[in-house]
């Protein structure tokens, strides 16, 4: 057959068992282009192969050769990628192996050399086709093409290669039959400036603010294949990597510029809504929700909580963690249904899948959920207290008719909730105030209120801490004026010319603010367990002290062991009306204050020497020890011969 009549046989019937093929009408007259280049370069290929035979090696058949150079042709052409392709190069192959070809291994030689690498593509589905009443399954035709290595006979001619290649582009361009929903697209046949823009376009509405800012074109990429679900390649992206570089370029402006109009025209109130957490979420306060239950034999607040309680004590988090605030509130949904809100606070964090776990077992369904703070106080000592604001005060999707006016509180250890008034603004401490006082200041400018506000004695407390002020430092309003004429702290400057007189008092007051709770629990601890407590400090004397004590006690003749049960039971009943003293006499530098000297170190607030004037023992209720130094008792009035004598 000549060239031309091989290139331009009329098309053959298609196989009876091959799948036909769907395109849309808007993709046809794209094949019908493809389908004419390819013939045309099929028809060139073939004058070429036939003036060099030998051109693929091991490789008699004639049929081999032009089967190589469509497959050759068509991935050049760009041609593999599409399923029509995929279906002609299924098509070539098993009328090979049907009329002889194929065992040679050139065709599996030139597609290992990569005109068409991934074999994978066509071996994956059952199909088959119907060749001289033979059906061969197609990957196992394609293993016979490409597997085998037993010697090629002679292929039949050219034409009924020819022929199935047009049928099968005939098929292609012209039959409307099935078509696999997940074949990949192809690339080529879409307007490609639409396309890029329309892809990047979609990616970055699903970017936060913070991702946009600092978004890459590998960025943009991965999220486009990955969501493309292998309907295109990172290869086919890459070719385009300019138009998305372009593009991305001009749509992230956009986007932002979007965002920002869209907050400034839609006033937005300050949110408080629940918030979804995952399950690996570790917090110290949950929500939870216990929905659409019939009023009519819906549980009470009090079988709620008891539930609650009862529930997280079984889930096994300890004995150091529990609940130690809770509250419940009952809502009524439109449907006419209750639905119950359980704000808790947590001693410790702790996860919540456990806790809901035994909550199931119960009977109860319960969501939660964690409070979502969308403006500037983002402190994480508020969450609980955020949670009752969003339950107790009414805003504009919840009417104060819809709020639950009884909500029941409850604190563990058998302490009083506090007031939901008080509640709502949380645990305060100073850097708290910083936060209220920054949000208090935003709200006024939100509200056309440009003038600053007045500083109060709260404010005052931030400041102290960061300085480590106390109210008997010589220099303290130094330090203020200083501090506030550097840091810009006009307000401050202002306060302190107004209220020097008194800002020692105010500083003492921030100064037993913050120490507070160390103060309380140190009240609470005895004399003598101070003394053993010290056992766990580090030495302050390298051991040196214990010797050298020694030493003096022995050469007074006092009994170490009768010294220290004196010592240790004056420390246990502290003062008293009748009781003996323990005291040290001599004439001086004996070492009698040297033996006393560690008490100095294990109680901060000594009473040593009292201060001459009208009140010397001004300062002796805050002393948690009394060592009157350099004391010369009355002998009329004491007997010092019961001392010990040093």
């Amino acid at each position: 057959m000549s060239d031309d009549a091989a290139a331009t046989a009329p098309a053959a019937a298609v196989p009876a068992g091959a799948a036909p093929l769907t395109r849309g009408q808007d993709q046809l007259p794209a094949l019908r282009a493809a389908r004419a280049v390819l013939k045309q370069q099929l028809k060139e290929s073939t004058k070429e192969i036939r003036k060099e035979p030998n051109h693929i090696a091991g490789c008699g058949g004639s049929s081999a050769r032009l089967l190589a150079a469509v497959a050759a042709v068509a991935a050049a052409a760009g041609y593999g990628g599409c399923s029509w392709m995929q279906r002609l190069w299924r098509l070539l192959l098993a009328v090979a192996v049907a009329r002889g070809c194929g065992g040679c291994g050139g065709c599996g030689s030139l597609v290992d050399a990569g005109a068409y690498s991934d074999l994978e593509l066509y071996t994956q589905r059952p199909l088959g086709l119907l060749v001289d009443g033979h059906v061969l399954p197609l990957a196992a035709s394609a293993a016979v093409a490409v597997g085998e290595s037993h010697a090629c006979e002679a292929g039949p001619a050219e034409a009924e290669i020819v022929d199935a290649a047009n049928a099968a582009l005939a098929e292609a361009v012209d039959n409307d039959g099935h078509e696999n929903a997940d074949a990949a697209i192809r690339w080529q046949l879409l307007s490609k400036y639409k396309a890029v823009q329309g892809l990047v376009a979609a990616v970055i509405r699903e970017k936060s603010d913070e991702e946009l800012h600092n978004i890459s074109i590998n960025i943009i990429l991965d999220d486009i294949q990955a969501k493309a679900s292998n309907k295109i390649s990172m290869s086919e992206l890459l070719e385009e990597k300019d138009e998305f570089v372009a593009a991305t370029m001009s749509a992230v402006p956009k986007e932002l510029s979007r965002r920002l109009l869209l907050a400034v025209n839609k006033p937005q109130a300050h949110a408080r809504r629940p918030a979804q957490i995952d399950s690996q979420c570790v917090q110290k306060t949950y929500l939870l929700t216990f929905s659409n239950l019939d009023p009519s034999n819906a549980p009470t607040r009090e079988t709620i909580l008891e539930t609650v309680l009862q529930a997280f004590g079984a889930a096994g988090y300890g004995l150091d963690v529990c609940v130690t605030h809770a509250c419940v509130f009952r809502e009524t949904h439109g449907s006419g249904q209750w639905h119950f809100h359980v704000p808790t606070a947590l001693s410790h964090p702790c996860r919540w899948v456990g806790w809901k776990k035994e909550l199931s077992k119960a009977g109860y369904i319960a969501h939660f959920a964690n409070m979502a703070i969308d403006y500037h106080s983002k402190h994480r000592k508020m969450q609980y207290a955020h949670m009752l604001r969003y339950l107790w005060l009414p805003s504009d999707m919840k009417g104060l008719s819809a709020l639950d006016k009884d909500p029941l509180l409850w604190c563990s250890g058998g302490r009083k909730h506090p007031p939901l008034l008080d509640a709502i603004n949380g645990v305060l401490d100073s850097t708290a105030i910083e936060e209220k006082v920054a949000e208090r200041f935003l709200q006024r400018w939100s509200a056309g209120k440009r003038g600053p506000c007045k500083f109060s004695d709260l404010e005052l407390w931030p400041i102290v801490k960061e300085l480590g002020l106390t109210a008997d430092d010589p220099v303290l309003l130094a330090k203020l004026l200083q501090h506030g004429r550097n840091s810009g702290n006009e307000r401050l400057l202002n306060y302190l010319f107004r209220t020097n007189n008194t800002i020692r008092e105010k500083v003492a007051m921030c100064c037993t603010l913050e120490s507070c709770d160390r103060v309380i629990a140190d009240s609470q601890t005895t004399t003598w367990k101070r003394v053993t407590a010290a056992l766990g400090r580090q030495c302050c004397c390298d051991r040196t002290w214990a010797p050298e004590a020694r030493e003096i006690l022995r050469n007074n003749n006092i009994e170490e062991g009768k010294l220290c049960q004196h010592l240790r039971q004056a420390l246990m009943l502290g003062m008293q009306k009748k009781g003996d003293a323990v005291c040290f006499t001599g004439s001086g530098n004996e070492g009698k204050s040297f033996i006393l000297k560690p008490l100095r170190e294990i109680f901060q607030r000594v009473f040593a020497c009292p201060a001459r004037g009208s009140y010397p023992l001004l300062h002796l209720p805050q002393s948690q020890v009394v060592i009157l130094d350099d004391w010369r008792p009355d002998h009329g009035a004491l007997d010092v011969s019961r001392f010990p004598s040093v």
